[in-house]
């Protein structure tokens, strides 16, 4: 017996409010990075202009609406990134690029040292940057140096798109020093 195929689902005027208003939760989820606050649900659907019940239709808790941008942010990231073996320069001009496309997010994070997701990134990067036997301790100061440099072109640079090679020349420069028996 043969499988019945159903035609695909058509976008309606419904997904697109979804969307929106989706999009309007994860601004004011930037907002309220950006103001270092907790904030209570009443305050943050004001924030977002959208109704409480809106909001739990999306998502469950203030932090599970930010646990899901991120989630979707890293997942963006992962299907930009080809893992095969690609150069440095290759690699962090595309974690710049996205960083760029994402600085709405980015200026509300890395001005406050929230660096959970460029850890998380730079976790996913470990096959394409170290050494098979690279020890955990180096990778980590090596991808602290990494962030370090971010925070620089974010601070001075300002998220400027010329200024992206200048800092990929710099991050391409910073080797991982010799494996460690420690």
């Amino acid at each position: 017996m043969e499988a019945i195929q159903l035609p695909p689902k058509r976008k309606t005027q419904e997904d697109g409010r979804f969307e929106r208003c989706e999009a309007q939760i994860r601004e004011a989820l930037c907002i309220s990075l950006m103001q270092r606050q907790t904030i209570k649900i009443g305050d943050f659907c004001k924030m977002a202009h959208i109704s409480r019940t809106t909001f739990y239709a999306h998502h469950k808790s203030y932090g599970d609406a930010l646990r899901k941008y991120e989630l979707d942010l890293k997942q963006n990231f992962n299907e930009r990134i080809n893992y095969n073996k690609v150069g440095k320069e290759v690699v962090f001009t595309i974690l710049l690029s996205f960083i760029y496309d994402e600085r709405m997010y980015f200026s509300a994070t890395i001005p406050n040292s929230n660096y959970w997701l460029l850890n998380e990134i730079f976790t996913s990067l470990r096959p394409s940057l170290a050494e098979v036997g690279t020890d955990n301790r180096r990778y980590e100061f090596y991808t602290q140096e990494q962030i370090g440099i971010i925070c620089c072109w974010v601070k001075h640079g300002e998220f400027s798109s010329q200024e992206i090679p200048g800092y990929v020349k710099i991050m391409s420069t910073r080797n991982l020093a010799q494996k460690s028996n420690s």
